[in-house]
């Protein structure tokens, strides 16, 4: 090779480097990925030299903060898109459009200890001052719509999860409230894909609305209260025009479709309201001054 076409092929590929290399250091260093949620690294400090891993930090700095990062992120998920993959970027997406996460292997012992310690210590210190504790385990999108996952993957973990810290908590404080399994045995799986979202984690409106009649459900048996939530009083609409950007599509950068229904649900008008307080042993009807925070305290 002669010197001018060495020439020819090195300068085009020094001012690449050179560019990049001026380009990240021009650029202003971002605290966070939207995409990714999560906080993105910033730069080392002379902590990280005393700690001796200032080079550890460095590396993963310039990786979450070099230059066009999202861009190249989101075309190489495009790809994954394009070329049918069941999994992208730790999603699952079937063939109708639903995504869902993967799911938990398994949680740390300590982890879970630590979360359930301060439930209970939550739930005594307020059953010393009479005061009577619910938890609710809303049910997890996964745990809801199990068989949306691909037939090789482990859906028990999830739930063994969700069950392990149940069992963990002291029934004596605490009045648990399981709504997953209370929707799994309540309604079909074809039913349950009405209260979610196709590209988010949360439920929609309807699913809330079926969590909630359950709940005032068993606290209402629970205090011998008659109260009863009637479909009838409640009406459904669905907000129209509006473009959804669920929470998993925002992490698969807006790539999938974002024309998904949005139904909302809400309580029809009525003159007579009744309202209840619980006052540390009982619920007791009361009036809605007392439950609103119609006055600054």
């Amino acid at each position: 090779m002669n010197k001018k076409k060495a020439i020819i092929i090195i300068i085009p590929f020094m001012l690449t480097i050179y560019s990049v290399f001026m380009l990240n250091f021009l650029s202003q260093d971002r605290e966070s990925s939207e995409a990714e949620n999560r906080a993105l690294q910033q730069k080392s400090t002379w902590d990280n030299v005393v700690s001796k891993d200032y080079g550890q930090v460095y590396e993963k700095y310039y990786t979450d903060q070099f230059v066009f990062r999202d861009n190249i992120l989101k075309l190489y998920t495009e790809q994954q898109l394009n070329i049918n993959k069941s999994k992208v970027n730790g999603y699952y997406i079937d063939e109708d459009g639903w995504v869902l996460e993967e799911p938990i292997i398994d949680i740390d012992e300590n982890h879970m200890n630590y979360l359930s310690n301060i439930i209970n210590s939550y739930s005594e210190n307020l059953a010393n001052k009479n005061k009577e504790v619910y938890y609710v385990s809303a049910p997890h999108k996964v745990n809801s719509l199990l068989q949306k996952l691909p037939g090789y993957v482990n859906p028990d973990h999830s739930i063994q999860n969700k069950n392990r810290l149940l069992s963990s908590l002291n029934e004596d404080n605490i009045n648990v409230i399981d709504l997953t399994d209370e929707i799994n045995n309540k309604f079909t799986q074809e039913e349950r894909e009405d209260f979610y979202f196709k590209t988010d984690h949360h439920w929609n409106s309807k699913g809330d609305y079926e969590g909630f009649k359950i709940i005032v459900d068993k606290i209402s048996k629970n205090n011998n209260l008659d109260i009863e939530i009637k479909d009838e009083d409640y009406k459904e609409t669905y907000i129209p025009n509006k473009k959804f950007l669920g929470s998993y599509n925002l992490n698969l950068y807006g790539l999938l479709d974002k024309n998904e229904k949005v139904p909302y649900v809400e309580k029809k008008e009525s003159e007579e309201k009744k309202y209840y307080i619980n006052d540390g042993n009982k619920f007791r009807e009361a009036h809605y001054r007392e439950i609103f925070a119609t006055y600054a305290n």
